[in-house]
């Protein structure tokens, strides 16, 4: 097995999610430039055409201008990014495993599990803004129970509700390791985002778009390791991998990986 399929810790975590990036890093980031990469660029130089132009008084944008660009947000919120974020997930599942994929498997599977992501992304959006409007601290917990809930939504069966239970249950005794995860990915994605800053107009959207794709494939890769890091300590996942590499079988745990 080229991964530590086993319950890791932090520095563990991060350096197999790193390797996943490096290892499979064409194939991913031919995900992201399907889908994230040019659309990020598209809204940034869209987004230029909306801002004032020096020497003159700031005026309003044409309606037009304001109703496209949101859009173009919202299409990227709703439908781009979790396109991508399912097919990465499902790619770097099956790299982790040991399982070789192809592009096309990957978009098949995300079309597949499309539905139920966006379904399960919307109902934790819900949870967690309501859990922030009652003082907060719920909302705190909502987003660390149900941090996992999109890579359940897209490697087992599960959608909705069930898949925020089973977040909920992958994640006891690990909101730890996954708050300081979380903040460890925030401030990478802030120094790659610092970079492309630095770059004049239109190198800076184009840089930001690239960017935009490396940091979400980091962020994902990593979280796909954590996932499999709560599944061995909730559901013994280490010791059903060894026992199916030992019988050269596929066990019930992987079939919706493996599944076309």
């Amino acid at each position: 097995m080229k991964y530590e399929i086993k319950a890791l810790s932090l520095g563990e975590i991060l350096d197999q999610g790193i390797k996943l990036v490096r290892d499979k890093f064409g194939l991913l980031m031919g995900i992201m430039a399907l889908t994230v990469v040019p659309f990020q660029i598209g809204v940034a130089l869209f987004s230029t055409q909306l801002q004032p132009v020096p020497g003159q008084p700031p005026q309003l944008p044409p309606l037009g201008m304001l109703l496209t660009q949101q859009a173009l947000v919202y299409g990227f919120l709703l439908v781009i990014l979790p396109l991508a974020n399912a097919a990465v997930v499902y790619t770097a599942a099956r790299t982790y495993l040991g399982q070789e994929t192809a592009l096309g498997d990957s978009f098949r599977h995300a079309l597949r599990r499309l539905p139920a992501l966006i379904g399960t992304s919307i109902l934790m959006g819900l949870a967690i803004m309501g859990g922030f409007i009652l003082f907060i601290i719920p909302g705190i917990l909502c987003a660390l129970w149900f941090m996992l809930a999109q890579q359940v939504a897209v490697l087992e069966p599960l959608s909705g509700g069930p898949a925020l239970s089973r977040s909920k249950a992958l994640m006891k005794g690990n909101m730890g390791t996954a708050m300081v995860l979380g903040i460890v990915i925030g401030v990478i994605n802030i120094g790659l985002g610092m970079v492309s800053n630095l770059l004049p107009q239109p190198f800076n959207a184009i840089s930001a778009g690239v960017m935009a794709g490396v940091t979400t494939l980091i962020s994902t890769c990593t979280f796909v390791v954590f996932y499999f890091s709560c599944r061995c300590k909730l559901d013994n996942f280490d010791l059903e991998v060894l026992a199916n590499e030992v019988d050269g079988g596929e066990s019930d745990d992987t079939a919706e990986l493996t599944e076309e």
